[in-house]
């Protein structure tokens, strides 16, 4: 259970997930001490972490695919926790509904993602596949902001922190453009496994002085390679409802409809797919009722949605390559390999 230290402290880290432990105490009103002490026990009962969020350019040629997976004659929770297990699985969740198990699914390449999705047909229970492959992203959880800060907190975060706005996503036009030196991989696998590593700690890891280490920090963010993240148990911060949702839209308006659902508060990801539906979101809200005000009237009122389709998550099991339990605490984290040096 989180007192309102904890949660100001978890709330100042939406800001800026690598902010000074100082940075911290400050919005929190203790010392750093506090906040290191405070950090470390919420990292270590598995209700929070910082990953590090790459760009998908660096572990895949190709984007996600969303599955929504039918089950007969077995159980539905058996299916989805052997879904959880395939490796090229960010995101795996039960659902209520007629597709009750969830994924989004990122291969290598193209091959490898129809590779999976034949994996998946050949689990035992798992009647049918349906697939929604990614065009474009619009929103990531990297630049998720719950806004759990209010009153002085918010005002002192506001001040001292940057908010961690929405990542963007590097123009590439050849993959000799991708960070190929070894250093550039080696800080990027380190930082991807701990989004708030320091300079110092990250000198050790590629070798180098401490200011060319944090100068390669801020050139990876700078150029979108690399953002921090933060992950947590959604419950514990007040967020007890999950969703996925489906929107149609007229073709003359699915790009201001993209633009303009996107930024909702209550959308971690979004993203614009291929088939019977434009765009896709999950999301999370405090509850239900909630989130029927945000259907019957934010969604809603955004001119050119045509109709939405909306899931309710009733657990996840995977997210962004974390396992989560059923209490909703993390667990492993095993993101894709990166691609190596050249």
């Amino acid at each position: 259970m989180l007192d309102e230290t904890d949660v100001v402290l978890v709330g100042a880290l939406f800001f800026d997930p690598r902010a000074t432990f100082d940075a911290l105490g400050h919005v929190a009103g203790v010392s750093a001490s506090t906040a290191s002490r405070r950090l470390r026990r919420l990292v270590e009962s598995r209700t929070i972490r910082v990953v590090g969020e790459v760009s998908w350019h660096l572990f895949s040629q190709t984007y996600p695919v969303h599955a929504w997976i039918s089950v007969s004659g077995r159980e539905y929770s058996a299916v989805a926790r052997e879904v959880a297990q395939l490796p090229e699985a960010q995101h795996v969740a039960s659902l209520y509904g007629r597709e009750p198990v969830f994924a989004t699914l990122h291969g290598q390449n193209d091959i490898d993602t129809v590779r999976v999705i034949d994996q998946i047909h050949c689990i035992d229970g798992v009647s049918a596949v349906y697939t929604l492959p990614v065009l474009q992203w619009a929103v990531k959880a990297s630049g998720w902001n719950p806004m759990l800060l209010e009153g002085e907190h918010l005002e002192r975060a506001q001040a001292i922190l940057p908010l961690n706005g929405p990542p963007h996503l590097p123009q590439i036009t050849a993959t000799s453009e991708l960070p190929r030196t070894k250093a550039e991989v080696m800080a990027l696998s380190a930082l991807q496994q701990d989004g708030r590593l320091t300079a110092t700690e990250l000198s050790g890891v590629i070798g180098a002085s401490i200011p060319t280490a944090q100068r390669l920090i801020n050139r990876l963010i700078d150029d979108g390679w690399f953002r921090p993240r933060v992950e947590c148990n959604l419950a514990a911060i007040g967020m007890g409802c999950k969703f996925l949702v489906r929107v149609q839209s007229d073709p003359q308006h699915t790009e201001s409809v993209l633009c303009e659902f996107s930024p909702h508060p209550a959308n971690r990801f979004v993203t614009q797919i291929a088939g019977d539906s434009d765009v896709f979101a999950t999301g999370v809200c405090r509850n239900r009722h909630e989130l029927t005000t945000i259907l019957n009237h934010d969604f809603a009122a955004i001119s050119g949605l045509k109709a939405t389709q909306t899931n309710i998550i009733a657990r996840d099991w995977k997210r962004y390559w974390t396992s989560i339990d059923e209490d909703g605490n993390l667990g492993e984290f095993t993101p894709p390999a990166l691609w190596p040096a050249s």
